[in-house]
């Protein structure tokens, strides 16, 4: 019985051990309403936040208690966004994927081989190797952190 004591015990400690979910603060947006935003995709890159949001990209640097609106491509609608280091990646829809070399400083337009007017429905980036696909069902790849593809 005792036996049987200790391993309940042992048990239940782990099982209350596990971590636990925090609901953090979102970004403000215009709607004024995070409860009906649409997150497109939320990742952590270096310690930094970033949450895709209504078409626009948010940044935390404090785990997500105070957000501000990504720079680099303002005016430009993004649908996904990947990174990897100081590497950023949004994809649009329908105006192709941009990236940045510079933590999202400045952004270029990824133009070898992939359409200007391509809608990316999927980013993926880790380490060197970027994947991006399209809505025409085509995968498009870069070994070298999206200079070429």
């Amino acid at each position: 019985m005792k036996k049987l004591l200790i391993l309940f015990l042992i048990a239940f400690s782990f099982a209350n051990s596990k971590g636990q979910w925090n609901p953090i603060p979102g970004p403000y947006l215009e709607s004024n309403y995070v409860g009906m935003s649409f997150f497109n995709n939320i990742l952590i890159n270096n310690g930094l936040l970033y949450a895709n949001i209504e078409r626009r990209v948010y940044l935390s640097y404090n785990k997500g208690e105070s957000w501000m609106k990504a720079s680099g491509t303002d005016g430009i609608q993004v649908s996904r966004i990947a990174c990897f280091d100081s590497f950023i990646y949004k994809g649009t829809p329908g105006g192709g994927l941009y990236y940045s070399d510079n933590y999202g400083s400045t952004y270029n337009h990824a133009k070898n081989n992939i359409p200007e007017d391509a809608y990316i429905t999927t980013l993926f980036a880790n380490n060197s190797i970027i994947l991006a696909a399209n809505q025409l069902d085509k995968v498009y790849y870069s070994t070298d952190n999206g200079y070429n593809w």
